[in-house]
């Protein structure tokens, strides 16, 4: 009886080292990708982007106008977003940058609108990654404006402010 005791035990052992190894992969591969090292670190033509053949004629003296299409609950974009800000604050004069948020279901909705209430209230650069690093490194979900102006309040306006600016 204690032969076969130890060989169920040592089969219990080696199922849940498996198991143990498979998550700590799975964890390890996820973390890799989603915080943006195994992406390269050069952009090229070609191969990461390709130009507009035709693009749009612009009439003399029109800015170049250059929009991002982002979501707060896409980690690519948290993962752009300092290379797209440095790029953007390099540009001409004659480049005009902004950020359009894409909004395609409610969550969606309610986070492009919490941009467009940072953008209208004059506080965006203190509470742009913040939201981008409490959704992805965190892991706080706002499911609705309470929960984002909760979130906001003390950081360049009240949960009121934030809540009459939303609404």
């Amino acid at each position: 009886m204690a032969k076969k005791n130890n060989k169920v035990i040592m089969v219990r052992n080696s199922i849940i080292g498996f198991v143990s190894v498979i998550v700590i992969l799975i964890l390890g591969f996820g973390t890799y990708v989603s915080t943006g090292l195994s992406e390269p670190a050069d952009v090229a033509a070609g191969e990461d982007y390709r130009e507009v053949a035709s693009p749009k004629p612009r009439r003399p003296g029109d800015p170049i106008e250059v929009v991002e299409f982002f979501s707060y609950s896409c980690v690519h974009c948290k993962n752009f977003e300092p290379v797209v800000t440095s790029w953007a604050e390099k540009q001409a004069d004659d480049v005009r940058f902004r950020r359009q948020p894409a909004m395609w279901s409610p969550v969606q909705t309610l986070l492009g609108r919490t941009y467009v209430t940072f953008e209208t209230a004059g506080v965006l650069e203190d509470n742009h990654m913040r939201v981008f690093r409490a959704i992805h490194d965190a892991r706080r979900q706002f499911l609705t404006p309470e929960m984002v102006a909760d979130y906001v309040d003390g950081r360049g306006m009240t949960r009121d402010e934030f809540l009459r600016e939303f609404n």
